[in-house]
């Protein structure tokens, strides 16, 4: 698989699709009998950096098809998604946390929720 159809995929797995979206990348998803997730990269998978919009994007479809603790866990576990983005402005800390909230099975807190519907509304 080339490098721009590797990270299309990545892309499309940060916008709230499936590990399948990942495999398409030609990464490697392992679901532990503990509970852990192991996931292997090839070196030739790119690195990519969502925006903040493409993480809310993400929230709302896997809330929606039911899935958000097995995509934010795998979000969080390739070291391929780069989350600069949302990691580096203290006001998108909230969606950090709410990614590790999610992971966990945690419910989101109410800044969390609030700062999604806010980011979901606006389309910038």
């Amino acid at each position: 698989m080339n490098n721009s159809k590797a990270g299309e995929a990545l892309m499309m797995f940060v916008r709230g699709g499936t590990e399948a979206n990942l495999r398409d990348a030609g990464i490697e998803v392992t679901f532990q009998e503990d509970g852990s997730i192991r996931v292997d990269i090839p070196a030739s998978v790119p690195a990519v950096t969502p925006s903040e919009r493409d993480i809310v994007v993400g929230f709302a479809r896997a809330t929606a098809e039911g899935h958000l603790r097995v995509w934010a866990s795998l979000l969080l576990a390739t070291s391929n998604i780069e989350l600069d983005a949302i990691a580096d402005n203290p006001d998108e800390e909230i969606l950090l946390n709410a990614l590790w909230d999610a992971s966990a099975g945690r419910a989101l807190s109410e800044s969390a929720v609030r700062r999604l519907q806010e980011a979901a509304s606006n389309p910038n």
